[in-house]
């Protein structure tokens, strides 16, 4: 059995430690950017079938059509950006884990590999299918406003 000396298990621990607040912060920061920028997506979306929009024609119509998808393509692309970082930090702590004995996350992630993936894969789905489902309601909003 490998003995590691005391300061190199302090320095380590230090560092798990500020890769899990790094993952926590990045989790937080876009899930709080994403509940700011979907209902200011989905309102922009609502607002555009008011009547005072509806009289203006198709150049607002397009305006808000280009916020509003743009407003959720910069929180997909936040939430995609963020995800490297996380898992960046995922490896770091598997690696400290695995080094000193510690299974706190590896045993999540060999326990739950195939239902995590599973779930991962329902959320993008899902996330997908939003987008894609206001994308077609704008069309169709454009279309009305020709």
């Amino acid at each position: 059995m490998t003995v590691w000396h005391e300061e190199e298990r302090q320095v380590a621990m230090i560092e798990y430690v500020q890769a899990n607040e790094l993952v926590r912060h990045y989790d937080t920061v876009d899930w709080i950017v994403g509940s700011i920028f979907i209902p200011i997506s989905i309102t922009l979306l609502g607002v555009s079938f008011t009547e005072p929009i509806l009289e203006q024609g198709l150049g607002v119509a397009l305006a808000l059509s280009i916020s509003s998808i743009g407003m959720y393509l910069v929180w997909l692309l936040l939430d995609w950006r963020y995800s490297f970082f996380c898992q960046v930090a995922y490896e770091r702590i598997h690696k400290i884990e695995e080094r000193f004995g510690m299974d706190t996350h590896r045993r999540i992630n060999r326990k739950d590999r195939e239902q995590s993936a599973r779930s991962i894969r329902r959320a993008h789905f899902w996330i997908r299918l939003f987008f894609f489902v206001i994308f077609a309601v704008w069309i169709a909003r454009i279309v009305l406003s020709l």
